[in-house]
C-alpha cells in the first residue's frame, strides 16, 4: 500500500513539474491579432522588400506576378529568438497541409548575422524550400509592427513610456512574474523585436490572418484563414 501511495506522489510531481514546462513551451492558442504596425485584416499588405541569398532583390509585388499560389504566409522570424526556431520545425512538420492548400511560405529573417549563417541556420531547419527575405537592418520592423514596445511578450499593449513607469514602479497592473518576463525578453532580443510573427494574405494582396504567439492551433488557424 506504501508502494502505491508513493508511486502515485511521485506521478503527480512529475505532472505538476513537467506540466507547466511544456505550457510555456508550446501555448494552447495562438494570439491573433486584427493588425500589427500597417498591416491591418481586410486591407491591403504593405509593400516589403529584401535580399535572397543570392543577392537579388525580393518584394511583395515580384512574390504576386511570379506564383500561382492562392495564398502566402509571411512569417517574421530570427536565429536569435527561439520561438522563431520552434516555429520553422513545425511549418515544415505541416509542410504537406500547407502545399496542399498552396500557400506558399515566405521567411523574413530579421536577423543581422552573416548569410552564410543564416543559410546554415536555416538549412538545418530544412527551410531553405521557402522563399527567403533578408531584413538586417530590421527596414520592416516599424510598417509591421515587430518591435518590442508595440507589443510585449505578456500579451499587453503597452507604451514604451508606460512599460518603463510599471518597471520602476511596480504598478499592481503588472505583476513580478510578468516584469520579470519582459526584462529577460528584452535582454535575450537583441534589436527589441517581438518574434515570431505571421501575416497571411491571399492572390490579391489582401490580408487574411495575422499572429503573434504560436501555440498548437496556429496551422489550423492559417488554413482556416484561407476558406
Amino acid at each position: 500500500m506504501k508502494s502505491k501511495i508513493k508511486s502515485l506522489s511521485v506521478c503527480l510531481f512529475l505532472v505538476l513539474f513537467f506540466f507547466p514546462l511544456v505550457s510555456i513551451a508550446l501555448p494552447l492558442t495562438t494570439q491573433i491579432l486584427k493588425r500589427t504596425g500597417q498591416a491591418q485584416i481586410g486591407q491591403t499588405i504593405p509593400f516589403f522588400s529584401g535580399w535572397n541569398f543570392d543577392q537579388q532583390v525580393v518584394n511583395s509585388k515580384k512574390i504576386l506576378q511570379m506564383t500561382s499560389k492562392k495564398g502566402f504566409l509571411l512569417v517574421f522570424c530570427a536565429q536569435w529568438s527561439e520561438d522563431s526556431t520552434e516555429l520553422l520545425d513545425r511549418l515544415y512538420a505541416q509542410r504537406s497541409k500547407l502545399e496542399e492548400k498552396q500557400i506558399a511560405l515566405i521567411l523574413a529573417v530579421e536577423d543581422a548575422q552573416p548569410k552564410e549563417k543564416l543559410q546554415k541556420w536555416l538549412q538545418s531547419h530544412q527551410m531553405l524550400y521557402a522563399t527567403i527575405l533578408l531584413d538586417p537592418h530590421q527596414q520592416l520592423s516599424d510598417s509591421f509592427g515587430l518591435k518590442h514596445d508595440q507589443k510585449i511578450s505578456t500579451n499587453q499593449t503597452l507604451s514604451k513610456q508606460q512599460q518603463e513607469k510599471n518597471l520602476k514602479t511596480n504598478e499592481q497592473s503588472i505583476n513580478r512574474s510578468a516584469k520579470t518576463e519582459i526584462i529577460n525578453y528584452q535582454k535575450a532580443n537583441p534589436k527589441d523585436l517581438f518574434l515570431p510573427k505571421s501575416i497571411a494574405f491571399d492572390a490579391q494582396a489582401k490580408i487574411k490572418g495575422i499572429w503573434g504567439t504560436e501555440g498548437k492551433d496556429y496551422i489550423d488557424l492559417v488554413l482556416k484563414a484561407f476558406e
